[in-house]
């Protein structure tokens, strides 16, 4: 059988905790369905890596982003952040240490919506 690769993209950050959310919330959905996720986060959700961010965020209906945040590191969901959105907002490599992140670039993007089976935008 095979397994649904899900790429779930955030590009909703503190403007919008809900939507922000979103792109864990569902990943962690994904997982427990037993499909693989990958985050991808781009515009104003990179900064939902951020330590500061992750502690300040709580969507509605869903748990806290510093719960699901640790559910994702526990589940070893990748994160990918967009370096041109990283860099506009003060994203740093330190924010992403222990949080199976790293920082792409517009092909690296490319390439996992082509390898995804299906992309969920929020």
């Amino acid at each position: 059988m095979h397994m649904t690769k899900i790429l779930y993209l955030g590009t909703h950050g503190t403007d919008d905790p809900t939507r922000a959310s979103m792109p864990f919330h569902m990943a962690l959905g994904a997982v427990e369905g037993g499909h693989a996720a990958e985050i991808n986060l781009a515009g104003d959700a990179v900064v939902c890596i951020q330590d500061k961010i992750i502690e300040s965020i709580k969507g509605v209906g869903m748990p806290s982003l510093k719960e699901l945040m640790e559910n994702i590191l526990n589940e070893k969901v990748p994160i990918y952040i967009k370096g041109g959105c990283a860099e506009a907002r003060g994203v740093s490599e330190s924010d992403l240490i222990g949080k199976n992140a790293k920082i792409i670039n517009p092909k690296i993007a490319a390439d996992l919506v082509v390898e995804a089976d299906r992309v969920v935008t929020f």
